[in-house]
């Protein structure tokens, strides 16, 4: 049995229990104001028979509330259609009870008491209580029905959130994406002229991260491994501008390399790297990439040694999309579970380091066969 159909028998217990104490005490309150005095078991023996039949009539009510429910435009035809109504299941209650207790005697089999009451004033308790049981149950699913209402709503606008939140990080994949490949063949134009065996073995580069970026489709993690591949396929084409002036170093922690990480985050880190970094410099510069996992964190770093940060500012100048793309991409990601900071280390240049939370990654194939 699932755990909402648990749910479901034990209110249904539950309400069933309710039932009964509510007619034990109406009849336990009404016989003692006579001569009469009853005690508790026998109240409740004594609407057995009542709470047999409103047992058996409840779910048509609680069935018709939602047939018919009272809500804008329709409450003023439709709740006096649940009055008669009310008055109604009440009279075939009570003619049922009479019509049973004829046939098979059920009062005198319980002991019940004889005529302490005129068969008026019967009706009338009778009538009195049936109608409120009506609406009580109609209050009831009335109100079950405005809770799955809300929980609809909340599960729609959350969602929305969520294809909201994709269709963004979309956007900025596909905003990133050009400006990769724009800088790309940027760096391969500069070789055309003076080298072109080094612009062709750079389209070939290029060519592979291209397959790369297309064989992740609308994945928006990759894991550690990938991303580095990724990355010196990148810096493949970068030597090959740079020449000898660039050297480029990774300190990798094996723990780390199955971590998920956005796809396409270390790249446009060392390409501000190369351009602030390295590109100033007439001499050789260093690039190196680092990667830990500790505390259930992964820590990705990437530091060049070149001028560093301008005096007073807090970050790089960049002007074009990388950083601020990189930033979105990780708060649309992560939210307030991840940070960015740039830092000046004591050897000089600037070191870029990004925490995220460290998780194995698992591809949606992987995710789909674990529900």
């Amino acid at each position: 049995m699932t755990a909402q159909r648990r749910l479901r028998l034990t209110l249904a217990l539950a309400a069933f229990a309710a039932l009964a104490l509510i007619l034990a005490s109406q009849l336990y309150v009404w016989v003692n104001l006579w001569p009469l005095t009853v005690s508790w078991s026998e109240a409740f023996a004594w609407t057995l028979p009542q709470l047999l039949v409103w047992a058996a009539v409840i779910p048509g009510i609680y069935w018709f509330s939602r047939r018919l429910p009272v809500h804008g435009g329709h409450a003023a035809w439709r709740l006096p259609v649940h009055l008669f109504t009310s008055v109604g299941v009440s009279f075939l209650v009570l003619l049922t009870l009479q019509a049973t207790d004829r046939y098979l005697g059920w009062s005198t089999l319980l002991g019940a008491p004889g005529k302490l009451v005129s068969d008026l004033e019967r009706t009338v308790v009778h009538l009195h209580v049936g109608i409120g049981i009506y609406w009580v149950v109609f209050a009831v699913t009335h109100a079950l029905r405005y809770y799955e209402e809300f929980r609809e709503r909340e599960l729609r606008a959350s969602q929305l959130e969520a294809q909201l939140a994709q269709a963004q990080l979309q956007a900025l994949r596909m905003q990133l994406n050009p400006h990769f490949l724009f800088n790309a063949l940027n760096s391969i134009a500069v070789l055309m002229d003076h080298d072109p065996e080094g612009a062709r073995a750079m389209l070939y580069r290029l060519s592979d991260l291209l397959n790369s970026t297309l064989r992740h489709g609308g994945s928006h993690e990759v894991p550690l491994s990938e991303e580095l591949e990724h990355l010196e396929s990148y810096l493949a084409i970068e030597e090959k501008r740079f020449r000898d002036r660039l050297n480029v170093s990774y300190d990798i922690d094996p723990e780390t390399l199955d971590c998920a990480v956005p796809f396409l985050l270390l790249q446009p880190l060392v390409e501000n790297a190369l351009r602030h970094g390295i590109a100033p410099r007439t001499g050789p510069g260093h690039v190196a990439i680092s990667a830990r996992r500790e505390d259930g964190r992964l820590s990705l770093s990437v530091r060049d040694d070149g001028p560093g940060l301008a005096p007073g500012s807090e970050r790089p100048v960049e002007g074009g999309v990388g950083l601020s793309n990189t930033e979105a991409r990780l708060q649309k990601l992560y939210g307030a579970d991840h940070s960015l900071v740039f830092e000046r280390p004591e050897a000089g240049g600037l070191e870029v380091r990004i925490e995220i939370p460290a998780r194995v990654f698992q591809s949606a194939a992987a995710e789909g066969s674990n529900l």
